[in-house]
């Protein structure tokens, strides 16, 4: 849902465009808004326009001609005439040529298609890895936000230390260095947001300057569907082009051997011809009709079919090579995918009991700087930790949605987010 938000500053009123987007929205709007998947798309249109080569083929061929010239020839007077005429010629024998580019023109269709598939999987993946990217940065951002707030109460209970004798400038100076550190992170933060939005918005196709709205948090599934999936080569949009461009080398390569088979064309033609080609006086005698069948056979190409025909072989042959080592390939990224989601996922879980006893320790910590017994290095280890630990949760949520989307690409299926 798009929504427009009045913005107040001192040159004015501006109206920002803001959009709304949930990781289910991305497939969608790649669909729909970007470059790469359109022109994809229209490539595929095109391959899919040169289909039904078989039928075309055997339709006639129609050509028209009519002019005028004036011509003289040797002694005789300079005339002025007309000519016109029609040609008609059909296909009757290819030597099953026809047949054969039929074939490869559909599977140039299929190619397209698979191509576009693959186009379409590449940007989707790299529009969600954006999108986690960004919401990562913007937890980050809140994270360090309140460890600022945080930071800030702490230099003001140094502060009382320091008048109550309790402590001294150092202890305020160490809260206070760790502030810069801080603020220094979240710039970094705030940059990741604004990078990553446009990188976002580039791959959605969205205007330049609009605003992203998202959710704040990288989720995670504690039951996830997508382990249980399973590998299946013949919905991997990559390996099935490189096995139908194998294929459309074979049937290229028996195209190139059919060099030497005869053509067989039907063919007629009726027309004036002028008195320079006909010499008779009378245009009625210069009418000429024609009605045959034209035989034509290559003796000899200078063994050019010959070599294209054992290129397009040993084409075949390392298009062949090159499915069968990325079949191997792409199932081993996939089990080692799924091996990265079970291991985040553990890891995850680890790290939210981490976070529960820093958050403990944090406390108890605070308790004792509070009654003079510990201080600010102790603080401030207790913050960092606690800091750090919630920064690595956040990384590893991102890096299991973002391992999540390769697999989703692998296996060139669509799961719920």
């Amino acid at each position: 849902m798009r929504q427009l938000f009045l913005v107040l500053g001192f040159s004015g009123a501006l109206f920002a465009d803001s959009i709304r987007i949930s990781i289910d929205d991305i497939p969608r709007l790649v669909k729909e808004k970007n470059r790469h998947v359109e022109g994809a798309d229209l490539l595929k249109k095109s391959a899919q326009a040169g289909k039904g080569y078989l039928t075309r083929s055997y339709l006639p061929q129609v050509k028209a001609f009519a002019g005028h010239e004036a011509f003289k020839t040797g002694s005789l007077e300079a005339k002025d005439e007309p000519a016109a005429g029609i040609d008609i010629s059909v296909n009757v024998f290819r030597g099953g040529r026809d047949t054969l580019e039929d074939r490869i023109r559909d599977l140039k269709a299929d190619i397209a298609s698979f191509e576009s598939s693959k186009t379409y999987l590449e940007e989707v993946l790299k529009a969600r890895s954006a999108f986690w990217n960004l919401v990562a940065h913007r937890e980050i951002y809140s994270i360090l936000e309140d460890s600022i707030k945080s930071n800030r109460t702490d230099i003001n209970a140094a502060l009382k230390r320091i008048d109550a004798g309790l402590a001294t400038d150092t202890d305020k100076l160490e809260f206070e260095m760790y502030q810069v550190e801080l603020e220094q992170e979240l710039a970094r933060a705030n940059l990741g947001v604004k990078g990553f939005e446009l990188e976002l918005l580039v791959l959605l196709g969205l205007p330049d300057g609009t605003q992203i709205q998202s959710q704040n948090v990288v989720t995670h599934d504690h039951n996830d569907e997508l382990l249980n999936s399973t590998f299946k080569a013949e919905q991997n949009p990559y390996l099935e082009s490189i096995k139908l461009k194998s294929e459309e080398s074979l049937l290229t390569e028996e195209v190139a051997r059919k060099w030497w088979i005869p053509s067989v064309d039907f063919f007629a033609s009726h027309g004036l011809e002028t008195f320079r080609e006909r010499e008779f006086e009378q245009q009625s005698d210069r009418m000429e009709s024609v009605v045959g069948l034209r035989v034509e056979a290559n003796i000899f190409d200078g063994h050019n079919s010959e070599i294209e025909a054992e290129q397009k072989a040993l084409e075949a042959e390392g298009l062949r090579a090159q499915h069968s080592q990325s079949l191997m390939e792409l199932k081993a990224q996939v089990e080692n995918a799924k091996a990265q989601l079970v291991l985040n996922h553990d890891l995850i879980h680890k790290s939210e009991e981490a976070i529960r006893i820093a958050g403990d320790y944090l406390e108890k910590t605070i308790d004792e700087y509070s009654k003079g017994v510990k201080n600010s290095p102790d603080m401030l280890s207790a913050r960092e930790k606690i800091l750090d630990l919630k920064l690595r949760f956040v990384a590893l949520r991102k890096d299991y949605q973002i391992a999540r989307a390769q697999l989703i690409s692998l296996i060139g299926e669509t799961f719920s987010n």
